[in-house]
Order: structure tokens, then sequence, then C-alpha cells
């Protein structure tokens, strides 16, 4: 919630740069956006979380 609260209120700052690229502080926001993702898609893996292909509807039928 407070990584995210800048995006909110202070957004037209955060990406103030030509054509809306992001600023030195936009930058220290996605990084910590970007970083927070990244333990998060760690922490599934170890708990076993897994990518699987193919139509979710039909795992979860072929299972029953």
């Amino acid at each position: 919630m407070g990584i995210l609260s800048p995006v909110v209120l202070l957004a037209a700052r955060l990406f103030d740069g030509p054509h809306h690229t992001p600023t030195l502080e936009g930058q220290y926001v996605l990084k910590d956006i970007i970083l927070v993702t990244a333990t998060l898609v760690i922490a599934a893996t170890l708990r076993g979380g897994r990518l699987t292909t193919g139509d979710p509807a039909r795992a979860d039928s072929s299972s029953a």
C-alpha cells in the first residue's frame, strides 16, 4: 500500500520527464514495485506454485 501511494498521489511528479518518462523518484517507485512483484513470484514458487499451459477450465474438470 505504501509503495503504490505515490503513484496515486503524485503521478504527475513521478512521470514528469520528456514524453512522460519517469523521473528519478518515479524510477525508485517502479523499482520497488518490481522488487515486490519478484518477491511474490519467488514466494509462490517456493510454496508449490507453478505455471501451466492449456485451458484452466479443462484442467479443473479433468482432476475431478
